[in-house]
């Protein structure tokens, strides 16, 4: 999947996905989440962690 094509809120929306025991959008690993923001300029983290 490219993570490219997804928006900061569904990268984090994918992070609270998982943490919440749930498979995220792309059913990826959560550090590629969270790698793809963290290139964007990001602090890498979903919703509800910061």
């Amino acid at each position: 999947m490219d993570l490219s094509k997804l928006s900061v809120d569904d990268l984090k929306n994918a992070i609270w996905t998982y943490n919440n025991g749930m498979v995220p959008i792309g059913g990826l690993d959560v550090e590629r989440y969270r790698m793809e923001l963290i290139l964007r300029g990001e602090n890498g983290k979903g919703y509800r962690e910061e």
